[in-house]
C-alpha cells in the first residue's frame, strides 16, 4: 500500500480481513470525495470473516447506513444480528421466487439459521 511519499507494509492476514480493510479504506476515500449518499450493492460481505469480525462488519454498515443505502446478501446469521425490521427474505423454489420481510416469513429451512443465532445470543447472554 502506498502513500502520497512512501510504501506502507501491511501484513497480508487473512482474506477476510483483507476484504473487511480494503472495504474500509475504499470507502473513507469515497466519502471525502462525494458529498452526496451512496448505494451500495454488496453480495456475501461476510463471507470470509469470523462471526466476530462479521459483527464488527455490521456496525460499520450501520455507520454507513446513516447517510448511505446498503442492501447485501448473505447466508450468514450474525450479517442479520442488528438490522432489525429492514431485513428481507428472497426464497426460491419450483414455482418461482418470493420476496417478504423477514417476519412473514414460514419457511422453516429459511427460518432455521435465524432462530439458531437467537438461540446462540440467548445461551451467551446466560453465560454473563
Amino acid at each position: 500500500m502506498r502513500d502520497r511519499k512512501n510504501m506502507v507494509s501491511m501484513p497480508l492476514g487473512s482474506r477476510g480481513f483483507q476484504w473487511f480493510f480494503s472495504f474500509w479504506v475504499w470507502f473513507k476515500a469515497i466519502q471525502k470525495e462525494r458529498s452526496c449518499p451512496l448505494i451500495l450493492l454488496l453480495d456475501e460481505p461476510g463471507l470470509n470473516l469470523h462471526a466476530s469480525a462479521q459483527k464488527d462488519l455490521m456496525r460499520l454498515m450501520e455507520d454507513i447506513a446513516g447517510h448511505s443505502q446498503i442492501i447485501f446478501t448473505t447466508h450468514s446469521p450474525y450479517m442479520l444480528e442488528g438490522a432489525g425490521e429492514n431485513i428481507h427474505c428472497i426464497v426460491d423454489r419450483e414455482g418461482g421466487s418470493t420476496i417478504r420481510a423477514l417476519a412473514e416469513e414460514t419457511d422453516e429451512e429459511t427460518l432455521l439459521p435465524i432462530r439458531m443465532m437467537k438461540k446462540e445470543r440467548s445461551l451467551s447472554d446466560d453465560q454473563k
